[in-house]
């Protein structure tokens, strides 16, 4: 059955297939984790502050616990739904999204994040959610293996493509070695989808000198340039 379906589909199209069912099982676990364990949550909540006049003095100090960490796992829920499918790129597109991103990866890494560019009217959902999710993974790189304290993230559309480019001032790493840093750092995820819309995707770097990562979508010349 399977096999019957894909004839005749160009590895492309899979690949598009592919991402779009990705992004929609990610949309509806965002949803289930807003909504219904939101709601969860929130009962337990009202249930624990209900108990509070019955709790003994020496009980209360195990339900402030008991608070705080519901509190936590509400938080880490909130951070999982947003990572799964974030809101500001559905409602206000990848520009806004970028700039939100770069702020919750200061918030929650300590690492400084330049967002730059501007893109005007929206972009197809697919380009949008592929350099999204290409920023992402790349800012995820960054802090946990360049060991940077800055990073930038730059947009520019031109007529005919829109190019994603992420720099960071780490440790950067043997050129040589790209193809084996894709596969220890995720990219393979990067390279699919830029593959899936015929884009290009180039990394740079030297030991000591930084990297950057530059995507474009769908085609045209590649405006990458070497970390500074």
């Amino acid at each position: 059955m399977t096999s019957g379906l894909l004839e005749g589909q160009s590895s492309r199209e899979i690949l598009l297939r592919f991402e779009a069912r990705r992004e929609w099982e990610a949309r509806r676990l965002a949803q289930s984790l807003h909504d219904e364990a939101g709601q969860l949550l929130a009962a337990v909540q009202i249930a624990l502050e209900g108990l509070r006049p019955h709790v003994a003095p020496g009980g209360r100090e195990h339900l402030a616990h008991a608070e705080s960490a519901l509190v936590a796992a509400e938080e880490e829920l909130r951070r999982l739904a947003y990572d799964l499918r974030p809101l500001a790129l559905d409602d206000h597109g990848l520009a806004p999204a970028l700039r939100s991103l770069a702020k919750r990866t200061e918030q929650r890494a300590g690492i400084r994040v330049e967002v730059r560019g501007a893109l005007g009217e929206r972009l197809p959902e697919e380009i949008e959610t592929a350099l999204y999710r290409i920023a992402q993974e790349g800012l995820s790189n960054v802090v946990k293996h360049a060991g940077a304290s800055r990073a930038r993230l730059e947009v520019e559309r031109t007529r005919h493509a829109v190019t994603l480019r992420l720099a960071d001032d780490g440790r950067g790493f043997d050129p040589r070695a790209v193809e084996k840093l894709c596969a220890g750092m995720g990219l393979e995820g990067a390279e699919q989808r830029v593959k899936a819309l015929a884009g290009t995707l180039e990394i740079d770097s030297r030991p000591g000198g930084g990297a950057v990562l530059c995507v474009t979508l769908p085609v045209g010349d590649s405006p990458c340039r070497r970390a500074s």
